[in-house]
């Protein structure tokens, strides 16, 4: 798509290309100098990466020009690959090292990928993706599935991580569609505000080039990059005036949603029981609980004769103006073998084969070459067209002061196609099928601001964050100046400028954000001062990022299910969207599973670092109680509660644990707990060869469920771990194992009750100001307000049994005998008699056994089931065995390398 230009012009378009390369990316590769990973790296990590001199140009050029040859030929999302890139490269690295970063230009040095269906769709009826060039480009997501219109390639390349960003162009549906279809972000700009000078053009009515990458803020540098007036396209005289001063970097803003007015249109783009139309009313939720006024129900004028081509009269001035269009562009050109659309379908019947003419045919240049110019009918549908879109949309948003139209999937695109208006998809989830789809997001013309406002500020599925340090940025400055002004970096702290999320039960004081274990309750409590394991972090030089969600009351309120809390609802499984989160730091292992955090804290009484960890495909330490202090932690029992790191890898967890062990004399377990702290800490314990000469105890009744997918792949990983030189003690059992697990045979319950009302009672009394101020007072405020803590749904009877407990009386003391008994009886007695090192077991039900003990255990991931829901394998021992454990969990783990990224299946 373009309009006439002479034949020395070189284009915007054109220029970035020249520039700017596909980098494309794969699996977990990194560049292993520096440990950078580039797959799914954005712009601005890019940008890092280049600044710290982890990353070079010609690395990322080099690395995935290899990327290219290897999974194009599957993909077809690429068709030629700039020669000089290269040599661009080289020239980017030089520019950087000599100019000062802060007169780089944005984009400096970041490849850019573009590509499209033959003829961007326009020539008769080959199915989206294909070209006679590079055959049919293939949907990343579901190989079979469609790739939808001319821009697939780019929508391809994008989203399986074969490029960082991509450009596309649009007439109708081609940015829009793909981005739905493919998963990722594609902005459709207002016609105009990008210049179709040197792009071969189907309409200058409606043609538009915009971004097409994996985020908002990528597609939105990219786009600050793109826009302006240009002498050669009249049509960005007028738009140019839509360019807000600063560019639309500065629009990117987490709260994007909060009072805008959003109108939903439902016929006919949202299906009625469909998975999509389910998914969209969650999205809808979302966005009101964003702060979002949401006008429902709303209905477009003629959206009938919008939808439909022929009737509108797009297809007449699309046919009409193709012909005219093509013409110019290719008399242009200083070289061609053909120099007109007669030309060209002359070439495609006398190459047939090669162009599939008999398969697909050319029936729209046909009906394009028959035009004869813009005549009286032309010019009439366009006047049908201005009065569809003035009648249509246009009186839609102004009469419901609306700032988006908001719809699923990609169908909308005509109604902004033929106005000229802008509009933007966002990955909104899968069907069935694993195949993607969008949200769409349209306004009127210019009204890109609003657009990126609310497209950026739509709160992802996952919610595993519910608060966010707002000094987080200001930290990070401040890391890294120290990191330039200390040399060597030996004299910096360990976690020296690394975010971390803790969960919503661990006490924040200096840093703006609320400690309210998920609950409207403590919402605006101030604490006396930060949990001692916070103050150890930020001694490392830990950022604290922000506070990740939890089940309410780590829990132990209601019935609620794992991850959910009043205030930031349901969390979700980031590799299948429908499963379960487990446990209680759900919030963390979604947050670190999915990259939202580096490492996160959970905490553990009993399952609820170890079962997320599992579920959610991370390492999970529970430390031995009282290794890492609980002060400032809102609790649940002091005999069993403990706080452990959740991270993607055994090594980033044991360089977390080492930062927050200590003694601490606010909580007396950690003067006993503090003894088995190794001299030179616990990092000396990440060996390759970890498994060698270990005992390990495998112990499959009840955990190992025979004929399984889990206990097939359990068995494989036995064999791994005798072939790392493990021995390996099978088919344990762990006397009174019935009981052990019986929350209310073995007296475990009955301690919770009455521990939770006493500790609970004295942490609320330690607030500095507290809207409750004991046990009583929460289940007051649940009940006064139900409906927000949803107590007619889950209720509080956990809160109840614990309010109606009188102390530590003599049948709770009688349960902890009796818990001290079935530890000294089970798991001790196995592991001294077998001389074991660990015990180990698939999943997470061995954490009862290991939480009534106080022992520590480590989640390693271990596989995903036929459903993609992960599971991992717990190693198991007894009081301050953790650097056996992690010998243990780092050498399976460094022969295993079973984790993988996230799917968001459904």
């Amino acid at each position: 798509m373009a309009t006439d230009s002479s034949p020395l012009s070189v284009s915007l378009f054109s220029s970035l290309f020249l520039i700017l390369l596909a980098i494309l990316s794969s699996g977990s590769l990194t560049i292993s100098s520096h440990g950078f990973s580039i797959r799914e790296a954005t712009v601005a990590e890019l940008q890092l990466a280049f600044k710290q001199n982890k990353l070079t140009s010609r690395q990322l050029v080099e690395f995935y020009l290899g990327e290219i040859h290897r999974l194009n030929p599957v993909l077809r999302g690429v068709i030629e690959v700039n020669p000089d890139a290269l040599h661009l490269a080289d020239k980017a690295d030089t520019e950087r090292k000599v100019k000062a970063q802060s007169s780089l230009l944005g984009l400096q040095g970041i490849p850019v990928l573009a590509s499209l269906s033959e003829w961007a769709h326009f020539r008769g009826a080959a199915p989206s993706g294909w070209c006679a060039r590079s055959g049919q480009g293939k949907n990343p997501y579901v190989l079979s599935a469609d790739p939808c219109y001319s821009s697939s390639g780019s929508a391809i390349s994008v989203a399986a991580n074969m490029v960082a960003v991509t450009l596309g162009t649009e007439t109708d549906g081609s940015i829009l569609c793909p981005s739905s279809y493919n998963s990722v972000v594609g902005i459709k700009p207002t016609v105009g505000l990008t210049s179709r000078d040197g792009v071969i053009p189907i309409s200058p009515k409606l043609d538009t080039v915009g971004p097409m990458c994996r985020t908002v803020a990528d597609a939105v540098y990219v786009l600050d990059a793109i826009v302006g007036f240009d002498r050669n396209d009249a049509a960005t005289r007028e738009s140019s005036k839509y360019i807000p001063l600063g560019g639309y970097k500065q629009f990117l803003k987490t709260y994007g949603l909060k009072k805008k007015r959003l109108g939903i249109v439902r016929n006919p783009f949202v299906v009625k029981g469909s998975v999509v139309t389910k998914v969209f009313e969650h999205h809808i939720q979302t966005m009101r609980q964003r702060g979002a006024v949401v006008v429902d129900n709303l209905k477009i004028a003629n959206i009938d004769d919008i939808l439909n081509s022929n009737a509108s009269g797009e297809l007449l001035t699309l046919l009409a103006e193709f012909k005219v269009s093509l013409n110019s562009y290719l008399k242009g050109l200083v070289a061609s073998p053909v120099r007109s659309l007669a030309d060209v379908i002359a070439f495609n019947n006398k190459f047939s084969k090669l162009e599939k003419i008999k398969e697909y045919g050319q029936i729209l240049f046909e009906a394009a070459q028959v035009t004869e110019g813009i005549d009286s009918d032309v010019k009439e549908a366009y006047s049908n067209l201005a009065k569809l879109s003035r009648n249509g949309l246009e009186k839609l948003m102004r009469e419901n002061k609306l700032d988006a139209v908001v719809t699923p999937r990609a169908n909308f695109a005509r109604v902004l196609a033929i106005g000229g208006y802008p509009g933007i998809s966002v990955p909104a989830g899968y069907d069935s099928n694993g195949v993607p789809f969008g949200i769409c997001f349209g306004g009127l013309k210019g009204t890109e601001p609003k657009l990126i406002e609310i497209a950026y500020g739509l709160n992802p599925v996952l919610r595993g964050v519910i608060e966010v340090n707002p000094d987080a940025l200001h930290l990070a400055d401040k890391a890294d100046q120290e990191r330039n002004a200390r040399a060597p970096s030996s004299l910096l702290p360990g976690l020296h400028g690394i975010p971390v999320l803790v969960k919503d039960n661990i006490a924040t004081k200096d840093n703006k954000m609320n400690t309210t274990a998920g609950s409207f309750a403590l919402l605006g409590s101030i604490v006396p001062r930060n949990a001692f394991v916070v103050t150890k972090l930020i001694n490392a030089g830990a950022i604290i990022l922000g506070k990740a969600s939890l089940s309410e009351w780590a829990n132990f309120r209601g019935l609620a299910p794992s991850g959910w809390c009043a205030r930031s609802e349901q969390g979700k499984n980031p590799y299948v969207l429908s499963a379960d989160t487990c446990g209680s730091s759900s919030g963390s292992a979604v947050s670190v599973a999915a990259n939202m955090a580096s490492v996160t804290l959970g905490t553990e009484t009993d399952g609820s670092i170890l079962c997320p960890s599992s579920y959610n495909s991370v390492v999970g330490i529970k430390p031995t109680v009282g290794l890492t202090s609980r002060d400032g932690v809102i609790p649940i029992t002091p005999k069993q509660d403990t706080i452990g790191p959740m991270c993607r890898t055994v090594a980033d967890a044991v360089y977390v644990l080492d930062a927050i062990v200590g003694f601490d004399r606010n909580d007396e377990a950690t003067r006993e707990a503090s003894k088995y702290i190794p001299r030179g800490g616990y990092k000396q314990f990440l060996k390759q060869c970890g498994l060698k000469r270990k005992r390990l105890g495998i112990v499959r009744n009840p955990f190992v469920v025979e004929g399984s997918e889990v206990a097939e792949v359990f068995e494989h990983h036995i064999q791994t771990m005798r072939q790392r030189g493990a021995v390996v003690v099978d088919n344990l059992t762990i006397a009174n194992i019935d009981d052990i697990l019986d929350a209310s045979g073995s007296g475990e319950l009955v301690t919770f009750l009455a521990e939770f009302k006493l500790s609970l009672n004295a942490y609320l009394k330690g607030l500095v100001s507290s809207p409750v101020k004991s046990l009583a007072d929460v289940m007051a405020f649940n009940n006064k307000f139900s409906k927000l803590e949803k107590i007619k749904e889950y209720g509080q009877m956990l809160f109840e049994a614990a309010q109606a407990t009188e102390g530590i009386d003599s049948g709770v003391q009688e349960a902890y005998s009796n818990l001290a008994r079935l530890s000294k009886y089970g798991l001790e007695k196995l592991m001294r008699e077998n001389k074991l090192d660990a015990a180990v077991t698939t999943g997470a039900n061995f954490a009862t056994v290991l939480a009534i003990g106080g022992y520590p255990g480590i989640n390693v991931p271990a596989g995903y089931d036929s459903n993609g829901v992960p599971f991992g394998i717990c190693f198991g021992g007894l009081k301050g065995t953790e650097p056996k454990l992690i010998e243990s969990a780092y050498g399976f783990e460094q022969a295993t390398k079973i984790r993988k990224p996230v799917s968001f299946k459904h």
